[in-house]
């Protein structure tokens, strides 16, 4: 689910461009094929993830220094993600010292 989140942000922002400036429409179109690839590939990846079949059925065994940091990491995502305005802050004052 979070590949398929690239693509369409990526997708979204070439046809915004591609609608504000059509000046610049030969550099472009030069995107257009890599974002063709770019949807094959996570089509596949989504393919792979709920329609195929498991190698393995068994369960993965984490450690859990493994599940908190795992666990960490999507809580991180998730709160920078609905609210990214602490990192944009943080990331403009690094550039402006």
């Amino acid at each position: 689910m979070v590949a398929g989140v690239g693509v369409h942000v990526r997708l979204v922002a070439e046809s915004l461009i591609r609608h504000s400036a059509p000046h610049l429409n030969h550099t472009v179109q030069g995107q257009s094929p890599s974002s063709v690839i770019g949807a094959f590939y996570y089509l596949r990846v989504v393919k792979c993830m709920y329609f195929d079949k498991p190698e393995q059925s068994e369960a993965i065994e984490m450690s859990r220094d493994t599940e908190i940091v795992i666990s960490a990491n999507g809580l991180l995502l998730v709160g920078l993600g609905l609210y990214p305005t602490a990192l944009m802050a943080w990331c403009a004052a690094a550039l402006l010292n």
